[in-house]
C-alpha cells in the first residue's frame, strides 16, 4: 500500500517546503527554509497517524513505524 501524503496549511509565502523522496519507501525527508514547527501525517481515511513538534529546518521521518 502506497501512503497518500500532501502538504496543508501552507501560506502562499511559505512555500519552501520539500519533501522527498516520492514515491518513499522507507523514510521521508522534509525540510524547509524556515522553522517546522510540527508534522502531522494522515492516513487515507483521514485519521492521524503520526504527529510530533520538530522545531527545526529539516525532519526525517521513518514511515515503517507509521504505516
Amino acid at each position: 500500500i502506497t501512503p497518500l501524503m500532501s502538504i496543508d496549511d501552507i501560506s502562499l509565502q511559505d512555500n519552501s517546503i520539500t519533501l522527498y523522496p516520492n514515491p518513499a519507501n522507507n523514510q521521508v525527508n522534509i525540510s524547509s527554509e524556515n522553522i517546522i514547527n510540527a508534522i502531522e501525517v494522515f492516513n487515507s481515511l483521514g485519521q492521524s497517524v503520526y504527529k510530533t513538534n520538530v522545531k527545526s529546518r529539516e525532519k526525517i521521518i521513518d514511515i515503517n513505524t507509521i504505516f
